[in-house]
């Protein structure tokens, strides 16, 4: 039983030891947004949330574009989460979600333009997003 107990208090130690030693490693910089068929025929109130932040917000029709770099760059170690809605009065339209996770093998690809698409699962919306992968220094 005592030996139990070790175990469990080393981990719960390295656990608190791990998150209180956490600095974020990298910068998420969104570039640009693009709707290429919004949800409405109008065109969308389109929102992104990253990480469950909403963090930008503004009509959008379709086969616009519109620059992010107003976006300050987010803080963050993997993964974190990209969500772009369509705002609605009563139930937000969601139009998709990508999951930036950085490897070793992406390090090559960091401060260079990347391209994501997001298809909204059971909604006719489809946008895209370029981003950047900076490092936090």
């Amino acid at each position: 039983m005592p030996m139990k107990r070790l175990i469990i208090l080393s981990m719960m130690s390295f656990c608190l030891f791990s998150q209180a030693e956490l600095k974020a490693q990298f910068k998420l910089q969104l570039v640009q947004i693009k709707c290429i068929t919004p949800e409405e025929s109008g065109g969308d109130e389109t929102y992104i949330k990253v990480n469950g932040n909403r963090v930008w917000k503004k009509n959008m029709k379709k086969n616009t574009s519109r620059s992010l770099l107003a976006v300050p760059p987010i803080s963050f170690n993997c993964p974190i989460s990209i969500r772009i809605y369509d705002e609605d009065l009563y139930s937000d339209d969601y139009c998709g979600r990508y999951i930036v996770n950085v490897t070793s093998s992406d390090y090559n690809d960091l401060g260079r333009n990347k391209l994501q698409e997001f298809t909204g699962i059971g909604q006719d919306c489809k946008y895209e997003i370029t981003y950047k992968i900076l490092l936090d220094n």
